[in-house]
């Protein structure tokens, strides 16, 4: 394995500087300690993985069960100088490069449900957060935290759990798969921080997406309305058009596809 991960710190070129990899057996959340770096001046730029989480966080003040052993938590942090609004674009590109370590992994074909969410088999395997932190004395940048979450199995986790989330379905070779996908993931990762400014990844985000040209229901803050997803523009925004022909782009909230009544 190209990458080994112990407590202490590996490191991988960029850009002629190290790329810290830190690892946990355990930590709250990989996300929360990314800021906790980013916030004391330690890092700008760092990878952050943990064998299990007590308080993964999902999107929406959500949590996202972390159980040791039975899937990949990990979070990237790097800062920009972007503007926020060009923020929203990365967890788009995440979101190709993930779904591609998965088909590569497993032959399995990966879809991405708007905007952060990768399905396989119909059921979510993995979950995307990211988050932006603001410039602070320490560091005069914008943060962004990139987390993710992928279930490798879901054996031992809560009936209701059980129920909607899905997983990679190796049981056999669970350790083998999750060495395989946080390589993946992380050469992944590393090639996006090297281009990040590249939005070629729309294209290959659209082929993946299981949403257009389906009716959606859209939930913002000011409510929810049916409307039928019609594509993905350059920053990785969802245009929709609603029941009343009006055409929105949604680069925040949710949606669910709408199920057709039988």
């Amino acid at each position: 394995m190209k990458y080994i991960y112990r407590r202490e710190c590996f490191s991988k070129k960029l850009y002629g500087k190290e790329l810290p990899i830190f690892s946990y057996k355990e930590i709250d959340s990989t996300n929360e300690e990314a800021k906790r770096f980013l916030a004391d001046g330690s890092v700008e730029q760092a990878l952050f993985v943990a064998e299990s989480q007590t308080a993964g966080k999902g999107r929406r003040g959500r949590s996202f069960y972390s159980p040791a052993g039975k899937g990949i938590y990990m979070s990237l942090l790097f800062t920009t100088q972007e503007e926020l609004s060009d923020v929203i674009f990365v967890t788009t590109a995440v979101a190709v490069i993930v779904s591609c370590a998965l088909e590569e992994v497993t032959s399995a074909p990966a879809v991405i449900k708007w905007v952060n969410d990768i399905y396989m088999n119909n059921r979510k395997v993995c979950g995307i957060l990211t988050e932006a932190v603001l410039p602070t004395e320490q560091c005069h940048k914008t943060g962004v935290v990139v987390g993710i979450g992928i279930n490798v199995s879901t054996d031992n986790f809560p009936d209701e759990l059980r129920m909607v989330a899905g997983s990679l379905g190796v049981k056999a070779q669970e350790q083998e798969v999750k060495e395989a996908l946080i390589q993946s993931v992380t050469e992944g990762l590393i090639d996006f921080l090297e281009h990040v400014k590249d939005h070629s990844c729309i294209e290959e985000y659209r082929k993946r997406s299981m949403v257009l040209g389906q009716s959606v229901i859209c939930f913002d803050g000011a409510g929810s309305y049916e409307a039928k997803a019609l594509d993905i523009d350059k920053q990785g925004g969802l245009i929709v058009e609603t029941l009343s022909g009006e055409r929105k782009v949604l680069h925040t909230g949710e949606i669910t596809i709408r199920l057709c009544e039988p």
